[in-house]
């Protein structure tokens, strides 16, 4: 028995990276655009908001239009969330991230602070990220310019990634050795940024989109489907009418949930798997400058 706990164990803080990119995939959504950029994406393509999402075959999208001012202003001033973490159903720690906006000339980024900590049994491991992004009008997608990363425990590592300008190749240093990425089509992002694509995503009323992502040693393409629509009951919020997204790729197991009445923010994230190691937003505050 105490050998099959630990193997689970090995397996769940294996899985820990996963873990912590589905609790922070969207979770404030960092979207990062010019004026310019932005009045283009609206008038073009940027449709806002799935109203009611009912699963595919019933699916007829109520969409309405959102301005490039509103569009700025949902992403403006500090936000804070809280996540709590469970495995098997008991709690086991938690996350945090913090994301602060700014607005230089019209050019919006953002800088994203993020913390975890899982403790169970005679385990623990620790998580910290920190990451800077913007809206590039040039390449019209996002661009992690660099992030670092540090994860104490068995998985324990210590990461720093430089992007090129366009986004398309990365030099990564991990544990003190260098590699170079390069991917011929989709941008490399970190899981802030990432994020950043798949709330953009939902609000194009997307149904299927393929992002990238720079992992600790290889390029990692995620399938993104919109299964359709769910009741979440949560103590604080009460009843939420949510968007389900799942990876339909290599990482099906990965299932996402996002709020249209929380501002399309991620509030559950869950591993399909016998252990099912899941997230749950727990807290949500911003505060703007006066």
């Amino acid at each position: 028995m105490a050998y099959y706990m630990v193997r689970f164990m090995v397996r769940f803080l294996q899985n820990i990276t996963i873990l912590l990119l589905l609790s922070l995939i969207a979770i404030s959504s960092v979207q990062a655009f010019s004026q310019a950029s932005v009045q283009a994406s609206v008038q073009a393509s940027v449709q806002a908001s799935v109203q009611a999402m009912k699963p595919e075959s019933m699916v007829k999208e109520s969409i309405k239009s959102l301005s490039a001012n509103d569009f700025i202003l949902r992403h403006q001033c500090q936000k804070s969330f809280e996540y709590d973490v469970y495995l098997a159903g008991a709690h086991v720690g938690n996350f945090q991230r913090v994301i602060n906006w700014k607005n230089n000339n019209n050019e919006l980024s953002a800088e994203v602070n993020s913390t975890g900590n899982i403790f169970f049994l005679w385990l623990e491991s620790t998580y910290r990220q920190t990451s800077s992004m913007f809206w590039s009008p040039k390449n019209n997608y996002f661009i992690t310019p660099n992030f670092t990363q540090k994860i104490t425990g068995i998985r324990a590592r210590e990461m720093s990634v430089l992007m090129s300008e366009s986004g398309l190749s990365s030099t990564v240093k991990l544990d003190g050795e260098v590699n170079q990425y390069h991917s011929n089509t989709n941008p490399l992002y970190d899981i802030d940024t990432l994020g950043a694509q798949i709330r953009l995503s939902l609000l194009q009323a997307k149904k299927t989109f393929v992002l990238s992502r720079q992992a600790t040693d290889q390029i990692k393409k995620y399938h993104f489907k919109v299964i359709g629509e769910e009741i979440i009951q949560h103590q604080r919020w009460g009843t939420l009418t949510v968007i389900k997204v799942r990876e339909v790729g290599e990482y099906s197991k990965m299932v996402l949930w996002f709020s249209p009445k929380l501002d399309y923010q991620l509030v559950k994230a869950q591993l399909d798997a016998f252990i099912s190691p899941m997230i749950f937003l727990s807290n949500f505050t911003q505060q703007c400058e006066s």
